[in-house]
């Protein structure tokens, strides 16, 4: 990879002629690419260094190729070993409920990387899903970018967005667990740009591309649907403004007669084979006590966190007190997931403090700078509806399923990541409307923040 940045320098100086130029090469759009490369150098050097069981959720163990294993690994063994989907009912059955489009491209890279029969081949084989899912981070970045491209912002905030997204600590693990979140949210992330596109040209063209991307997202799981209604809501926009409804209801019914059922094939299948309700998902409740936050009531865990949390970087297990508050939980995760980089000198221990405050205070900003934006009549109406409505229903849909399933685990940002995916164009929007320089302390701390995040992962990876 230095090699390739260095190839690209050395060719476009020489072609340059003069170093009169050479401030010319690092235009805005360049430097971008340069961060969007770093940022996947980095990626892919923590899935390096990581085991493939770093973040186990729900990970399960290596079948023994002769029974069925719980577990996404199992999925994965399950579909490479018998070549078709699940015959019997997943209720029960730990992760074989969800839709299969992640565990078959789990079983293809066995099928290419897996020979032989002893588990150390195995183990490898799946580290290599890892590079996989690695690839499906770093075009979160770069969708994430295109978004930011699409709504024209300045090209200085271009750049700094750019940082933000190219280092944000949840595209480190997400990328190098092998579970279903990551694909889903790269599936969600392209519906948003190109539910964007096709509101500055709405064509048939692009609505397909917004199917595609929606069924592809509830094919990797069924939570990929809550994307819908921010689109949706665009949809409606542009047919109560359009004068040209005929041709726009010709591309809605096309858009319904190919999405609909292609997003809802995996649940309806489970419904009609097996009894399984569209919401179903594994109620871990009955035997993970030790991590039940039931007794703590609603305003605990939806007011202010514990103010331990905000220098933490991990789980405190013993004491569920300061992890049963949905925010600070969801802000820690976002950071650290359960607590995965170990800080092996005071000086990262020491860091780590600072990194968990700056979370939290980038997450604060992100929130009410969107929220503002969604509420001015300033901006575009359509991009407003597309923030807000889906924002409000990605993070009403989490807490329903925080109180329904009162678990840790479940106060995880790995399924609230699209939303974030929706503040960060928000934050940009709301910051091309307040041009005062005050505001670049915003762009100070989230650059801070990502170098930090950056240097984190790469010397605290395990």
């Amino acid at each position: 990879m230095i090699q390739f940045l260095r190839r690209v320098l050395l060719m476009n100086i020489h072609k340059t002629g003069s170093k009169s130029n050479i401030k010319a090469f690092f235009s805005p759009r360049m430097i971008c690419m340069l961060l969007l490369l770093l940022g996947a150098a980095a990626r892919f050097f923590y899935a390096y260094a990581v085991p493939y069981y770093n973040t186990n959720h729900d990970l399960g163990d290596l079948s023994d190729w002769q029974s069925i294993t719980y577990g996404h690994l199992g999925y994965i063994q399950y579909l490479y070993q018998y070549h078709h989907l699940p015959d019997f009912s997943p209720e029960f059955m730990g992760q074989y409920y969800h839709p299969p489009l992640f565990y078959i491209v789990g079983a293809i890279i066995l099928q290419l990387f897996y020979h032989g029969t002893d588990n150390l081949n195995l183990i490898n084989a799946f580290e290599m899903l890892q590079y996989v899912n690695m690839v499906f981070s770093v075009l979160i970045s770069v969708f994430l970018y295109r978004i930011l491209k699409q709504l024209k912002i300045s090209e200085k905030l271009l750049c700094c967005l750019t940082a933000l997204v190219s280092f944000f600590p949840t595209l480190f693990f997400l990328g190098a667990q092998l579970n279903n979140d990551c694909l889903m949210t790269l599936f969600c992330v392209m519906a948003l740009f190109y539910t964007l596109r096709w509101h500055s040209d709405p064509n048939t063209g692009n609505i397909m591309k917004i199917a595609a991307a929606i069924i592809f997202a509830t094919l990797s799981k069924t939570s990929g649907v809550l994307i819908a209604p921010g689109v949706g809501a665009v949809f409606l926009y542009h047919l109560i403004k359009t004068k040209d409804r005929k041709a726009l209801l010709k591309q809605y019914i096309l858009f319904t007669v190919i999405c609909i059922p292609l997003s809802l094939s995996w649940v309806l299948r489970n419904l009609i084979l097996y009894g399984l309700p569209f919401s179903y998902v594994v109620d871990a409740t009955g035997y993970a006590t030790w991590q039940n936050v039931e007794g703590y009531g609603f305003a605990y865990r939806m007011g202010f966190p514990t103010l331990r949390i905000f220098t933490a970087h991990t789980i405190d297990w013993w004491d569920l007190s300061n992890s049963a508050n949905i925010w600070g939980q969801t802000i820690l995760t976002l950071l650290y997931d359960e607590g995965i980089l170990v800080f092996r000198t005071s000086f990262w221990e020491m860091l780590a403090p600072v990194f968990t405050l700056l979370g939290f205070a980038l997450s604060l900003i992100l929130f009410c700078t969107s929220t503002s934006y969604c509420f001015s009549k300033a901006g575009d109406p359509a991009i407003r509806l597309l923030i807000g409505v889906g924002n409000g229903a990605l993070l009403i849909s989490y807490i329903i399923f925080c109180f329904r399933y009162p678990l840790i685990c479940t106060m995880n940002a790995r399924y609230l990541f699209s939303g974030y995916a929706l503040l960060i164009p928000g934050y940009a929007l709301w910051r091309m409307q307040h041009p005062g320089r005050k505001y670049i302390l915003f762009e100070l701390l989230f650059l801070f923040f990502s170098i930090l995040s950056l240097l984190l992962y790469l010397f605290c990876p395990v």
